[in-house]
């Protein structure tokens, strides 16, 4: 073999090893890449099983503390108290971090004064429990629950006392009245600055007497 063939063979070799070569890195790049795929996937599934996890044994007592503006109507007339408001929450079910079932307790006490035509004033008082099978999703669904808004669902059994007075045209009537039924409530849930959660909603209490309820309350979801 002349020195012009080896020559040749040579240059003829340089191309398929530097092909060769670049087939190499391809792949362990490709490898490479699978390998970190394959991490990330295996984080994520324990991160969700951790999640599950947590979620499959969600009983833990949370609470809310805020204010109610009760309006209790009378024929003809109404009459308001402001109450002040602790509602325990039994977490009973969790679907991931934003829905849950719960069981809600709102307990209430509350005062307020009435005027009548004639500069007489009058103390008012109420009170008010309630056992409420409620659905919540969004932000306050858990206490891993992120984001900006959310909100509650719920039907139950609730009870009401209100002692007060209203006006007619026979004078300023004394009433004390209990209203206890189905007791509905549902509102949003939402968050300022990044602080606890702020609930904000509506409730009433559909009872058999001529006293009809109705209510806006407004907590704070501490613990979050």
């Amino acid at each position: 073999m002349n020195t012009k063939t080896k020559t040749t063979m040579k240059m003829t070799a340089a191309p398929h090893f530097f092909r060769l070569l670049s087939l190499c890195v391809i792949f362990l790049c490709l490898q490479n890449y699978a390998l970190l795929a394959q991490e990330e996937t295996n984080f994520e599934t324990k991160s969700s099983l951790s999640k599950k996890s947590k979620s499959e044994s969600p009983l833990q007592l949370m609470h809310q503390l805020g204010i109610t503006y009760t309006i209790a109507t009378y024929p003809n007339t109404s009459n308001t108290i402001s109450m002040l408001t602790y509602q325990p929450r039994l977490q009973l079910l969790e679907g991931g971090d934003y829905l849950s079932l719960s069981l809600n307790a709102p307990i209430g006490f509350g005062i307020g004064f009435y005027s009548d035509n004639f500069g007489r004033n009058y103390l008012e008082t109420g009170y008010e429990v309630a056992l409420v099978p409620t659905f919540n999703f969004g932000l306050g669904a858990t206490k891993r629950s992120e984001g900006f808004i959310g909100g509650y669902l719920g039907a139950g059994y609730g009870l009401n006392n209100t002692r007060f007075r209203v006006q007619d045209q026979w004078g300023v009537l004394k009433v004390n009245e209990t209203v206890q039924g189905v007791y509905l409530h549902g509102g949003i849930v939402f968050s300022i600055n990044n602080t606890s959660p702020i609930a904000l909603g509506v409730y009433t209490i559909a009872g058999r007497t001529t006293t009809r309820l109705y209510g806006i309350r407004l907590q704070y979801l501490l613990g979050f």
